[in-house]
């Protein structure tokens, strides 16, 4: 089983992510809400993925995960961005991030569900 943390900066409605991939008995998802949360819980646990849903302003959700990956013990571990302003509908390398990955949040369940396994997986 796949261990994937879901940060959320602001109140979610999981029903995109989690219904048909917790189905599938595949993936763990661990869901926190705010920054904060997301580091902390880096400290009980390494997840296979890191997925953050970026509101607003993509400079916060970069500063988190340059935070999350000073964390030595989960410094490996890929961390993709949903946004809400991509339009790539296919996993996009950051520029100049090392194992980080954009999405657009807008893509359909099935490309999500391609994005964690090609990232699981690398």
């Amino acid at each position: 089983m796949r261990c994937i943390l879901v940060v959320r900066t602001h109140q979610f409605n999981e029903e995109f992510i989690s219904h048909e991939m917790v189905h599938d008995q595949v993936y763990l998802f661990i869901y926190v809400c705010g920054n904060r949360a997301g580091l902390e819980v880096l400290q009980f646990i390494k997840p296979d993925l890191v997925l953050i849903e970026v509101q607003g302003d993509m400079a916060d959700s970069i500063i988190l995960s340059d935070l999350m990956r000073a964390q030595q013990r989960v410094d490996d571990v890929p961390i993709l961005f949903l946004d809400k302003e991509s339009v790539h509908t296919q996993v996009v390398p950051l520029q100049q991030k090392p194992g980080r990955f954009c999405l657009a949040a807008s893509c359909s369940l099935p490309q999500l569900l391609a994005a964690v396994e090609q990232l699981c997986e690398a």
